[in-house]
């Protein structure tokens, strides 16, 4: 699945798959931590279903020493 999504986004650089045991914003952080940027994607659920799920971007950002982005889709 990661290689179809590489190839789809025309990505040409070295890309490495890692699994983790940790809940997803702490993993995408120490995963990210030697960074100075982390860019994440929003799903957008917003409202209640958002609100029930929380959102893995926000406590990314709130967790990361470095700038971060969330990356909306318009």
């Amino acid at each position: 699945m990661l290689a179809e999504a590489v190839e789809a986004a025309g990505v040409t650089g070295p890309v490495t798959q890692q699994t983790v045991h940790d809940p997803a914003p702490e993993a995408i952080v120490d995963a990210a931590e030697p960074l100075d940027l982390s860019v994440v994607g929003s799903r957008g659920l917003g409202g209640f279903k958002g609100l029930l799920l929380g959102s893995v971007s926000d406590r990314v950002l709130d967790l990361a020493t470095g700038a971060g982005e969330v990356a909306v889709r318009a």
